[in-house]
């Protein structure tokens, strides 16, 4: 006779009851832990006393394959199932079951809290107030509050005859309500694990549904390993550390990677436990080291700042097959490349589990083999798009900027003195009140604009400074910061503020003043992408430092080859002579200044060249040089801008676009020439 796989009853509480306590009912170890405190259970009580629905109960019936799903909590005294017979789990309702269980039996139960903290509660003191009819949170006296589990017990007549006639009443009638109590079950059988969960999902669409996580807690627990326990372990030490605890599938993600290759749903749920606990401890040390490597160069200081929860795991993988050692330059380079492009292209917006696989395969496992993959993931943001994305309201941009303003490692604007970003510090990062540049109750007294809570209106201002400035014109308070601290503009640059007397700081226009701030963020995310590089940066900043570098490894580079094929002393064979002559003359004037000067070395010769004898040097024995600058045609056509460049740069020449972009391109090609050089492997005898 075939079994009829869903059925539906109607059952007594006391029933339920009853069964619950004799462990004919289970609660699983997939469901999650109960969380309802004694103002929830109470209302609970009281719709039933007032005959209100308190909804269906989903219930399995497991055969005694699964017995080793159930839960065992000491604090409700079940007996241990008989492995030889079906008992129900239940699948929708444990909550509610569970809270009429503790009431009924006055225990006292021990729950969690959001941050894993264990308390305990003690039910007990919840009882029917018999003159207002209700339940409340109250110690019995069996006189007005009466406990349920005095109500219910074999021996309440005598405590009903104690009663007054009214109490009596109001006693006989809550008795009587919670044993003919009806309750409809739903039942699920001769169903694998996989399809009960399935079937109670599609069911009960308005509750909480079976993570993934869930689901494999449930199919991998043994006596030895528990998932959901080796979890909030490893997760109060994130907490703990003042990171914050990890999803619990962030974990998963980060064993399904290691052993699956990707971290797709079918993926997780095909995790055996042996798949789990053969990595286990790789996967500890994995996430150790990615939130280590997060929160120490890239910006996240907690968990609420990483653009994408997913990049723990996608970090985690590197490591773990980079056998938990620190990595290599290369690999650094890549995985902060990876990082910032991945955040601000907004790359894991979508599909999240499919493109974690994608970019192991085709990123992860390259780099990991020693190769250089290309991370082509379009980046386009502009100043307009940073202005308008808002402080309060989650985005990848928004964490990304976060990210970038912690790495400058931002000082006081009082003093200069660097304070650390830590959780104690970060928690009201969202407070609408604090962190504001231009301060929201200034910007609403003197300007009309939607864009207050722009992320680009957020800095990192300590508390007591948040006091300070209330409600006062960013020129009144910087200026009063400017006359104490000493190193005011460092200050300013530590937070990406424009500091120089065109700064809108001082004349209090925040419509400039977002125009200039997202300036400096938008070129520091540029930076971070390749789209400006480190040296386009430098050049930037400090040309004639660049310039000077590289003229001196150009030097480098002539001494060591003509050195190695005409001798140490090569100057007066290799060398042309209007050189010598010119660099000749260079020194007598030295010495006349300098008497006591010691003749110079031939490296300190060419430093006494004018740079346009480099290119004459190279040229005429462009064989010892070809290695490293590879084409003839290439080198002249960049020296001559470089030269061009450098010239107008030294002597404070004003250069067209055309000539500084020429220039500049011209001290990339140079600089990544020699850098070549620099990494080529020594060559043995």
């Amino acid at each position: 006779m075939q079994i009829q796989k869903i059925k539906v009853d109607e059952l007594k509480l006391s029933n339920i009851v009853d069964e619950f306590s004799q462990g004919k009912i289970r609660i699983p170890r997939f469901q999650r832990n109960y969380v309802w405190d004694r103002p929830r259970v109470v209302k609970l009580l009281n719709s039933i006393y007032r005959e209100y629905p308190i909804g269906t109960f989903f219930f399995w019936e497991a055969a005694p394959e699964y017995i080793h799903l159930y839960r065992n909590i000491p604090d409700l005294k079940i007996p241990d199932p008989d492995s030889n017979r079906n008992f129900n789990f239940i699948l929708d309702g444990q909550q509610r079951i569970t809270s009429l269980y503790v009431a009924i039996k006055g225990l006292s139960l021990k729950i969690q809290d959001s941050r894993l903290n264990p308390k305990t509660i003690d039910y007990s003191e919840i009882t029917f107030d018999l003159d207002k009819e209700e339940f409340v949170i109250k110690k019995p006296d069996n006189a007005r509050f009466v406990s349920l589990a005095s109500m219910l017990e074999e021996d309440h007549l005598s405590l009903f005859k104690s009663l007054t006639d009214e109490r009596a009443k109001a006693f006989d009638a809550c008795y009587k309500r919670f044993n003919s109590y009806p309750l409809s079950v739903v039942y699920v059988r001769d169903q694998s694990l996989s399809e009960a969960c399935e079937i109670f999902e599609r069911i009960n669409q308005g509750g909480v549904k079976l993570s993934i996580f869930d689901l494999v807690v449930a199919s991998t627990w043994s006596n030895e390993f528990d998932l959901k326990e080796e979890v909030n372990k490893l997760n109060k030490s994130f907490a703990d550390s003042g990171f914050g605890a990890l999803p619990p599938e962030t974990i998963l993600q980060t064993v399904c990677l290691v052993v699956k290759g990707q971290a797709t749903r079918p993926a997780q749920l095909q995790l055996t436990k042996n798949d789990i606990t053969s990595v286990w401890d790789q996967v500890i040390r994995g996430l150790q080291l990615s939130i280590d490597f997060v929160v120490s160069n890239l910006g996240v200081k907690i968990i609420d700042f990483i653009p994408y929860i997913s990049m723990i795991p996608m970090v985690a993988y590197l490591y773990i097959k980079n056998e938990n050692k620190a990595f290599d330059n290369k690999k650094l380079t890549f995985l902060e490349e990876w990082f910032w492009k991945s955040t601000f292209s907004e790359r894991y917006n979508s599909s999240t589990a499919s493109l974690m696989g994608e970019d192991r395969r085709d990123l992860f496992d390259p780099i990991l083999k020693g190769n250089s993959p290309t991370i082509n993931f379009p980046v386009v943001i502009n100043e307009k798009d940073l202005q308008e994305t808002k402080m309060y309201r989650y985005s990848a941009i928004r964490n990304g900027v976060l990210c970038i303003l912690a790495q400058m490692r931002p000082s006081s604007l009082k003093n200069n003195a660097k304070f650390e970003l830590n959780r104690s510090n970060l928690s009201d990062y969202n407070s609408t009140e604090r962190h504001h540049i231009f301060p929201r109750s200034y910007l609403k007294k003197h300007f009309r604009t939607y864009l207050e809570n722009s992320i680009i209106n957020f800095c990192y201002i300590p508390a007591e400074l948040n006091k300070d400035i209330s409600d006062k014109a960013p020129s009144s308070y910087f200026n009063k910061y400017k006359k104490v601290n000493p190193y005011f503009s460092e200050t300013l640059k530590t937070h990406l503020l424009p500091s120089d007397e065109k700064s809108a700081i001082w004349t209090n226009d925040y419509d400039m003043f977002l125009s200039q701030r997202s300036e400096l963020v938008l070129k520091e995310i540029e930076k971070r992408i390749g789209k400006i590089s480190p040296l386009e940066d430098q050049l930037q900043e400090n040309p004639d430092e660049v310039l000077n570098t590289l003229e001196e490894n150009i030097r480098i580079i002539i001494n060591t080859n003509l050195a190695e094929k005409h001798g140490e002393d090569y100057w007066k064979r290799a060398i042309p002579g209007d050189i010598q002559e010119n660099v000749s003359d260079r020194i007598k004037q030295g010495k006349s200044r300098y008497p006591d000067r010691e003749t110079r070395s031939d490296l300190e010769k060419l430093s006494l060249c004018d740079v346009s004898d480099y290119r004459k040097i190279i040229t005429k024995y462009w064989g010892l040089f070809e290695d490293e600058f590879l084409s003839l045609g290439d080198f002249e056509r960049n020296f001559i801008f470089f030269q061009d460049y450098r010239n107008g740069i030294k002597h404070s020449r004003n250069l067209s676009p055309i000539e500084r972009k020429q220039g500049e391109a011209s001290v990339e090609w140079f600089a990544k020439r020699i850098q070549e050089v620099k990494e080529r492997p020594i060559q043995e005898d």
